[in-house]
Protein backbone atom coordinates (compact mmCIF):
# COMPACT_ATOMS: atom_id res chain seq x y z
CA UNK A 1 0.00 0.00 0.00
CA UNK A 2 1.14 3.79 -0.79
CA UNK A 3 1.37 6.02 2.12
CA UNK A 4 -0.23 9.73 0.76
CA UNK A 5 1.64 12.69 2.80
CA UNK A 6 4.30 12.45 5.55
CA UNK A 7 3.48 12.01 9.23
CA UNK A 8 2.71 15.50 9.01
CA UNK A 9 -0.17 14.97 6.87
CA UNK A 10 -0.69 16.06 3.13
CA UNK A 11 1.63 19.04 1.81
CA UNK A 12 4.24 17.51 4.45
CA UNK A 13 6.22 19.42 7.25
CA UNK A 14 6.26 22.91 5.49
CA UNK A 15 3.02 23.25 4.68
CA UNK A 16 1.85 22.48 8.25
CA UNK A 17 4.57 22.88 10.81
CA UNK A 18 7.61 24.91 9.12
CA UNK A 19 7.76 27.71 6.26
CA UNK A 20 4.45 28.35 5.73
CA UNK A 21 3.22 28.79 9.76
CA UNK A 22 6.57 30.83 10.29
CA UNK A 23 5.85 33.03 7.42
CA UNK A 24 2.33 33.91 8.85
CA UNK A 25 3.82 34.59 12.40
CA UNK A 26 6.69 37.00 10.80
CA UNK A 27 3.93 39.31 8.57
CA UNK A 28 1.79 39.66 11.58
CA UNK A 29 4.66 41.05 13.97
CA UNK A 30 5.75 43.03 11.40
CA UNK A 31 2.22 44.34 11.21
CA UNK A 32 1.90 44.91 14.59
CA UNK A 33 4.75 46.70 13.96
CA UNK A 34 3.60 49.13 11.08
CA UNK A 35 0.80 50.10 13.54
CA UNK A 36 2.89 50.97 16.54
CA UNK A 37 5.09 53.19 14.13
CA UNK A 38 2.05 54.61 12.16
CA UNK A 39 1.38 57.11 14.84
CA UNK A 40 5.08 58.77 13.86
CA UNK A 41 3.56 59.44 10.30
CA UNK A 42 0.48 60.72 11.23
CA UNK A 43 -1.86 58.33 11.34
CA UNK A 44 -4.68 58.33 14.45
CA UNK A 45 -4.37 54.94 15.59
CA UNK A 46 -6.50 54.00 18.72
CA UNK A 47 -4.89 53.00 21.67
CA UNK A 48 -6.49 49.69 22.11
CA UNK A 49 -6.63 47.77 19.31
CA UNK A 50 -7.96 44.17 19.54
CA UNK A 51 -8.09 41.14 17.09
CA UNK A 52 -10.42 38.22 16.59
Amino acid sequence: MLALGTKWGIGGTCVNVGCIPKKLMHQAALLGTAVKDARKYGWQIPESLSHD
